[in-house]
């Protein structure tokens, strides 16, 4: 457990060492020296299909320069092509850098449910590719938007066999 006395210590040797070095000290907080910040759009599921120019205008707005995009109930890439998402997300002055993926067809756990929707209702979503049996044309669209890379979200694990399977589709991809 850190003590009062330990603690006080080590912001008096922190802020010592600060002063010593006051360039360095001062640019390891600048923004100019921090990476760009970037979003995971999964994060906005339950809104991102019924207006995906107006909520990446709000992403960007708050100062996001950077997103991974993710799986889209209109499918493809929330209902567009690859080059025609990274010129929407370019024109609002970022950056796609990734898209997420999952690594084998998604199977819900054993006693879920499916989330429900608006109206209450089981959601039903399109054709879910992923990388066991698609990730060559995953790849190639993700790499025709310019993004850098793909992200595996999950891959199935409950048994010895899936995860040899997940370990070769991961290492194939």
């Amino acid at each position: 457990m850190l003590k009062r006395r330990d603690f006080l210590q080590n912001v008096a040797v922190a802020g010592l060492g600060a002063l010593a070095l006051p360039a360095r000290a001062a640019s390891i907080f600048t923004a100019a020296s921090m990476p760009p910040v970037g979003l995971q759009l999964f994060t906005f599921f339950n809104v991102m299909d019924d207006d995906v120019q107006g909520t990446l205008k709000k992403i960007a707005a708050i100062g996001y320069k950077e997103i991974e995009s993710a799986f889209s109930k209109k499918g493809g890439f929330y209902g567009m092509k690859p080059k025609e998402f990274a010129a929407m997300v370019s024109d609002l002055g970022m950056s796609w850098k990734s898209h997420h993926v999952i690594g084998a067809p998604f199977k819900m756990p054993a006693g879920a449910k499916m989330p429900l929707d608006k109206n209450g209702k089981p959601m039903v979503f399109p054709p879910m590719r992923n990388l066991r049996d698609n990730y060559q044309a995953l790849i190639d669209e993700v790499a025709e938007g310019g993004a850098e890379y793909i992200v595996c979200a999950n891959t199935p694990i409950g048994s010895t066999e899936e995860i040899k399977n997940s370990i070769n589709t991961l290492n194939k991809s």
